[in-house]
């Protein structure tokens, strides 16, 4: 049912050869240290940014970061069954390490990692605020995402598609935060402060 799933989403030609991994005999829970062929591996898990089951792996001696999917080339990741909160944690996370490479779960490799670390945050960032000022001044849904370029027609993953599901996820968390009064305190102001240092509302494609 999984394969047929994905062979709707990429494509049946995209999933031509696509076999299932071996079953890990590893669970990882919390961060992990392994020393594989004489490498030192971190397989970190960092919360929920894209999906529950996020990992990604960090090579310490060559400071080469594996991000999975919470960084992917055009920095617009798609919070899927996670939490854009937990994505900005996770990038913190992730910026802390100072990679010397960085390889998106989708994409190419980045010149500069840091760059693409910020592009995400950001847009994450203004999400966010969209969003949440849509959800306090009783803006539905619907008319929240009229301001977003429209999903574009059979392509679930393109760059138009990913920030209309996000933004749907994202009033969600929103109105949720709202309801339940659950923002941390001095949350949305640091947020803030640090959209500003994006230089304003980024990433939503106009």
């Amino acid at each position: 049912a999984l394969a047929s799933a994905w062979t709707g989403v990429m494509g049946l030609r995209e999933m031509q050869g696509f076999a299932y991994a071996d079953t890990p005999d590893l669970p990882i829970t919390h961060d992990t240290t392994l020393v594989l062929g004489g490498r030192t591996l971190v397989i970190g898990h960092p919360g929920a940014p894209h999906t529950a089951g996020d990992l990604y792996v960090w090579l310490l001696e060559s400071r080469v970061l594996f991000a999975g999917d919470i960084l992917i080339e055009d920095g617009v990741t798609l919070v899927a069954d996670g939490s854009s909160g937990d994505l900005l944690s996770a990038l913190d996370t992730l910026e802390a390490l100072r990679p010397a490479a960085v390889v998106p779960g989708h994409g190419r490799i980045p010149a500069d990692p840091a760059a693409l670390i910020d592009a995400t945050r950001c847009y994450t960032l203004a999400l966010r605020e969209r969003m949440r000022t849509a959800v306090d001044e009783g803006v539905r849904m619907g008319q929240a995402l009229e301001s977003l370029p429209p999903p574009d027609r059979d392509r679930p993953v393109s760059r138009a598609s990913r920030q209309r599901r996000d933004a749907v996820r994202v009033y969600s968390e929103m109105e949720r935060s709202l309801m339940t009064g659950s923002a941390k305190p001095g949350e949305l102001a640091r947020e803030r402060e640090r959209l500003k240092e994006c230089g304003g509302v980024v990433g939503h494609g106009r």
